[in-house]
């Protein structure tokens, strides 16, 4: 038995809405999840498992018949989907009351319970999440009825390994938008498809697997990668030295190499000289860039600020503040402090 785990879909998302690459991102999303619908028909699989976070927030009636149809296009594959505690599929829903194709199961019971593919001998054992949270004492009523492979599906950011029973034949997890897998394969939390943020950092697809149904037996699993799109964290260490030229060539040198269409997130550390600015906002127009951390420090010459400043507050700051037992928050505040007076210095002059 072929088949294909994923979740955390977020269909109808629109990350970094309000950046200019905010509608390509929105569409990258739904033409990724198209594409893994495509490998369901091209690959023939025949179960697609989808253990949470399908939809962002709230559908619309839109949204679920776009994935209906979807679907649909894909009859030789049973598709398998619960709820995620982002979903938003309860109460009133259309998700609830909708007809959906004869090939999907879309359930929405926070209780564990059995669906049964009698052509596949396969059973799925699955629960939806309307709440944030995952009380791992609802596992004690997730246990297999039928004869061949077991799956059990349901959303848990967050689970100690050890509350999840160990006799199932796969465990599908949701909730978690980083993959990660556990006990040689048996235990997969499938992350998100597509990075939905600056924190989905590293590679994002879904697993493509195969069970031996008779045996109970994983035979095959193998992470397939499908954006071409990634958020890439960048950390600088600056020293005193360090000109804003030479930041501003390095980033552009490293940017570059890994790709003009990843979104960047830039971390500025170490001691600067306070006498240079490392203003780099300009590769915001050169490149993706989500956000800039400045985490550096001016690295000053207490003995020196003083012999400028005998007798002003910079002076007297110093004085009171460099000190043998200083601590780390001290100088925090010390090279905050001398920053702002000599600031407010230079206006009065």
């Amino acid at each position: 038995m072929k088949f294909i785990h994923t979740s955390d879909i977020h269909y109808g998302a629109s990350p970094d809405a309000n950046r200019p690459w905010g509608k390509e991102r929105a569409r990258a999303l739904t033409e990724t999840f198209r594409q893994i619908i495509e490998t369901c028909r091209r690959e023939k699989v025949d179960l697609l498992i989808i253990s949470g976070g399908l939809f962002d927030g709230h559908p619309t009636d839109e949204s679920v018949r776009e994935l209906n149809t979807l679907f649909a296009s894909v009859p030789g594959t049973k598709i398998y989907v619960i709820a995620g505690e982002d979903d938003g599929v309860f109460t009133t829903s259309p998700v609830v009351t909708f007809r959906w194709a004869e090939n999907v199961t879309y359930n929405t019971d926070t209780k564990f319970t059995s669906t049964y593919y009698e052509g596949l001998q396969t059973e799925v054992i699955g629960a939806s999440d309307d709440k944030p949270g995952f009380d791992p004492m609802r596992l004690a009523d997730a246990n297999p009825e039928h004869p061949g492979a077991s799956i059990l599906v349901f959303s848990a950011s967050e689970i100690a390994e050890e509350s999840i029973p160990n006799f199932f034949t796969y465990v599908a997890l949701g909730g978690s938008h980083k993959p990660y897998v556990k006990r040689g394969g048996r235990l997969v939390n499938s992350g998100s498809p597509e990075p939905l943020g600056a924190d989905d950092t590293g590679k994002h697809g879904y697993y493509l697997g195969e069970i031996d149904c008779e045996r109970k037996k994983m035979t095959a699993l193998k992470f397939v990668t499908l954006p071409t799109v990634r958020y890439i964290t960048l950390s600088v260490n600056v020293t005193p030295v360090s000109t804003r030229e030479d930041v501003l060539n390095n980033l552009r040198r490293e940017m570059s190499g890994m790709g003009g269409t990843n979104i960047y997130r830039i971390r500025l550390n170490g001691l600067t000289n306070p006498e240079v600015s490392l203003d780099i906002d300009e590769l915001k127009y050169e490149f993706r860039i989500g956000r800039i951390d400045d985490f550096t420090k001016p690295d000053y010459d207490y003995v020196k600020l003083f012999r400028e400043h005998p007798a002003d507050m910079v002076g007297f700051f110093v004085k009171e503040m460099n000190r043998e037992d200083i601590t780390e928050l001290d100088k925090k505040a010390m090279n905050y402090g001398i920053n702002a007076l000599l600031k407010t210095a230079d206006e009065r002059n």
